[in-house]
């Protein structure tokens, strides 16, 4: 699958000032000049050469899981994390775009016996500071299924939610399996504090599907 993080900066110091995407305004224009003039050999020179409104194109032949843009929620965009945040591109023609989705909480639920309805292909009982680790200490020793029935609402069951769609639905999306990321992506953004919300937040919006 090319699902893709895509940069927005493709120039580099020294690259001349025509080969940089046209700025969305004269006024973008016009600082990127004023820049280059007065920081010629200093980090604000590259910062001007980096392009101000500019789009990365996803290329054509791709394909791409695809989710609402967390701007205005109409904004078709790149499902990834960084995509999402910044919907800082567009995409060519003749490319294959699938809505990305995974299994709401509910679908990964119990029975009253405690046992999940569906197939989950990892240990239910698996503690849930095993799979997350520091993980809030009134879970740590809790079953992963406990938190799910019972702390539903907490960022741990949102991660033990997406791990299981990561482990199931992961996977070429032709396949129908559309879920943007594998179960170790998703055990890595709970890992990397400045990405678990915004992490959290995409996982949330694509995970709908209860049946």
């Amino acid at each position: 699958m090319n699902n893709l993080e895509t940069s927005s900066d493709s120039s580099a110091p020294g690259q001349p000032l025509e080969a940089i995407p046209a700025a969305s305004t004269v006024k973008d224009l016009n600082r990127r000049r004023l820049l280059l003039k007065g920081a010629a050999s200093t980090g604000a020179a590259v910062a001007a050469l980096q392009p101000i409104g500019a789009l990365a194109t996803i290329p054509s032949g791709t394909t791409v899981l695809t989710c609402p843009s967390s701007v205005g929620g109409a904004k078709e965009t790149n499902c990834t994390v960084s995509g999402v945040q910044s919907a800082a591109h567009s995409f060519a023609t003749n490319v294959t775009k699938i809505p990305a989705c995974g299994k709401a909480l509910s679908y990964w639920s119990a029975n009253n016996a405690m046992v999940p309805v569906k197939t989950w292909n990892c240990g239910y009982t698996t503690k849930c500071g095993t799979l997350l680790s520091n993980c809030n200490s009134t879970y740590t020793n809790r079953s992963l299924i406990w938190v799910l029935v019972n702390a539903s609402g907490s960022d741990e069951a949102g991660y033990i939610c997406a791990y299981l769609n990561g482990l199931n639905f992961y996977g070429a999306p032709l396949s129908g399996k559309c879920f943007p990321y594998s179960h170790t992506d998703v055990q890595s953004f709970w890992g990397d504090t400045n990405k678990r919300a915004s992490a959290l937040a995409l996982f949330k919006r694509i995970s709908t599907q209860t049946a």
